[in-house]
C-alpha cells in the first residue's frame, strides 16, 4: 500500500499491471481495488483461470498472456513447413477471432472481462472521497 501511494496511485485514473509473478499481480490488483477504487486496473493474466481470480480481486480488464505468443509460434512453425503466408495469416486470424469470440461470450454470460475487458472499461468509476488539496491531473500508473 505504501509503495502504491508513493508511486502516485492516488492520482492515477488507470494502472497497467504486468508483473511476472501471478501472486504479485493479484496482490497489486487487490490493493489498488481496496485502497484506490477509482483506479481502473488493466492486468496481464497467465491464463484464463488466473484472469478470473484477478477479476475477483477487482481488475477492470484482464488479458491472457498466452494467446498472442502461442499464435506467433504457430505461425513460425507453419512458415517453416512452407505453407503460403496468406494461408498462415488467414488461419491465425481465424483462430484469434474465434478465441476472442469465445472470451466475449464468457464476458457477456459471466460478467467477465476476459474478452479483453471492453464491456467493463467504460463503466463509471467507484466513488472515492475527494481530496481537495490535490490538484494534480489524473494519469496512468504502470506497474
Amino acid at each position: 500500500m505504501l509503495v502504491l501511494h508513493k508511486v502516485g496511485a492516488g492520482r492515477a485514473c488507470a494502472a497497467a499491471i504486468t508483473l511476472d509473478s501471478p501472486g504479485a499481480n493479484y496482490r497489486t490488483v487487490w490493493a489498488l481495488s481496496k485502497h484506490f477504487p477509482n483506479v481502473k486496473t488493466f492486468v496481464r493474466a497467465h491464463d484464463v483461470d488466473h484472469g478470473l481470480n484477478l477479476e475477483k480481486a477487482g481488475a477492470t480488464a484482464v488479458v491472457p498472456e498466452t494467446l498472442e505468443p502461442s499464435l506467433q509460434l504457430a505461425a513460425a512453425v507453419l512458415a517453416q513447413a512452407k505453407l503460403p503466408m496468406s494461408e498462415i495469416a488467414a488461419t491465425i486470424n481465424e483462430f484469434r477471432s474465434r478465441h476472442l469470440s469465445e472470451l466475449t461470450e464468457l464476458c457477456e454470460s459471466k460478467g467477465s472481462s476476459l474478452g479483453y475487458g471492453y464491456s467493463r472499461i467504460m463503466t463509471k468509476p467507484k466513488s472515492q472521497p475527494s481530496d481537495s488539496s490535490d490538484d494534480v491531473t489524473e494519469g496512468t500508473l504502470a506497474i
